[in-house]
């Protein structure tokens, strides 16, 4: 099994493996600049790859709990749900739902800070887009004929409620009402959009990028402020320009104009 590593340098991922196992990561050079030992190797771009879940369990259970690697490979690991009624929905918002976790998964994952939390299967969508179904109980049926929840990854579909499973658990009040919120307004925009456009682009400025979507999804003003920031804080960039560009040129402006009021003063 591959797992994602959660730090920019794999070497803090070499180091606690070594401490935590006894066992030293041999480097292995060109071509594949791993780092292995037994059952156990680190890729060149960080990622873990393990053989045998069960007996390197104490192991992945450490490494997690020091976020140094994605949770996801624990099955039974406790996640926050959030369910919203079925209602309202057509086969065709269940559509718009599942278009935005396919094109803004990378962004969301990275805001709730849980890598590859939300996937949505690519082969899926193309099949819900060559016969779109009409009803929730067609789209369900073809949902589960493709394979489920593997094919939503962090989505269930059930006759009467939508499940996100994908949202780590926590203790903090404020982080549960900035995942209920955004989930609950992703559902209103799958629910009140005609189509969502599916296609994923580049993104230079995560922190901006995201920060104009959840305003169009509603997350403005002073009542949603504590969810912005938390849901911010783990993107890159500058939420208030979308260029280092625009960032220096407001910052030479502000600079002209305070220059200007001194020599008046």
């Amino acid at each position: 099994m591959e797992i994602m590593c959660l730090v920019a340098d794999r070497k803090k991922l070499i180091a606690a493996i070594e401490e935590t196992t006894g066992e030293k990561m041999k480097y292995q050079g060109p071509p594949t600049f791993a780092y292995k030992n037994e059952d156990l190797a680190v890729l060149r771009d960080g990622t873990l790859v393990v053989e045998n879940i069960e007996t390197r369990m104490e192991l992945l259970l450490t490494l997690t709990s020091k976020c140094l690697i994605d949770g996801a490979w624990d099955e039974d690991r406790e996640v926050l749900e959030i369910s919203l009624p079925m209602e309202g929905h057509t086969g065709l918002s269940l559509i718009n739902l599942i278009s935005i976790f396919y094109t803004k998964a990378e962004l969301i994952n990275k805001a709730i800070n849980a890598p590859r939390a939300f996937e949505v299967n690519e082969r899926f969508m193309e099949v819900i887009m060559e016969e779109p179904p009409q009803t929730t109980e067609e789209f369900i049926s073809l949902w589960e004929e493709c394979g489920s929840d593997n094919m939503t990854k962090g989505i269930k579909f059930e006759a009467d409620k939508i499940t996100f499973t994908g949202f780590p658990l926590t203790d903090d009040s404020d982080l549960v009402t900035a995942f209920t919120t955004l989930a609950g307004k992703i559902n209103i925009l799958a629910l009140e959009s005609k189509y969502i456009r599916v296609k994923k682009t580049p993104v230079d400025n995560e922190k901006y990028t995201f920060r104009i979507w959840l305003v169009r999804l509603g997350l403005d003003g002073t009542e949603y402020k504590t969810t912005r920031k938390l849901l911010l804080s783990h993107l890159s960039g500058h939420s208030a320009f979308r260029t280092e560009e625009q960032k220096e040129a407001h910052k030479q402006k502000y600079l002209t104009k305070k220059a200007n009021a001194d020599e008046e003063a």
